[in-house]
């Protein structure tokens, strides 16, 4: 009977046979030619953001516009590879300028009603009813507000393995 000790010693022999020994030395980055890619390096703080033109063994090729030459990159001085998975709404953007968008519409409704009532006619009992502009320009904003910030995109950024 196999016990998980030599079971896992035979498993370690296999792969140690199975990857060279030099693997420390190869870096290959696993994105798709054409991807979407940032990177940053050691000595800036800025991504740069293009499209994948290359991939060899210790550096990266990008073109950050169809009429751009392409800049190529060093791997080991690079601090972070990133590749875009695609553009994504986030829901925190599309509440708080829904939110925005309703409290704009309902200061803007006050500042009508506020207006209405004072150049309101003496003896007139109706100009209270001005101040339902306050629930609906709220309304209006929010609705605004919301298709405002359903149209925001971001892209998903996930680190890019290297190997």
């Amino acid at each position: 009977m196999i016990n998980s000790t030599t079971l896992f010693a035979f498993v370690y022999m296999v792969l140690q046979t199975a990857v060279p020994c030099s693997i420390e030395a190869q870096h290959i980055v696993d994105a798709a030619i054409g991807s979407k890619v940032r990177v940053q390096s050691e000595e800036s703080t800025r991504w740069k953001i293009g499209r994948l033109a290359g991939v060899a063994p210790d550096t990266i090729q990008l073109r950050q516009c169809d009429s751009c030459q392409i800049s190529t990159y060093v791997l080991p001085s690079l601090k972070a590879i990133e590749v875009s998975m695609g553009r994504t709404q986030r829901l925190g953007t599309v509440l708080g300028l829904g939110l925005l968008g309703a409290a704009v519409g309902a200061a803007a409704g006050d500042l009508y009603a506020r207006h209405e009532v004072d150049n309101c006619p003496p003896g007139n009992d109706l100009c209270g009813l001005a101040y339902l502009a306050v629930p609906v320009f709220g309304a209006g904003g929010l609705i605004i507000g919301l298709i405002g910030g359903s149209m925001k995109f971001y892209d998903d950024w996930r680190p890019a393995p290297i190997r």
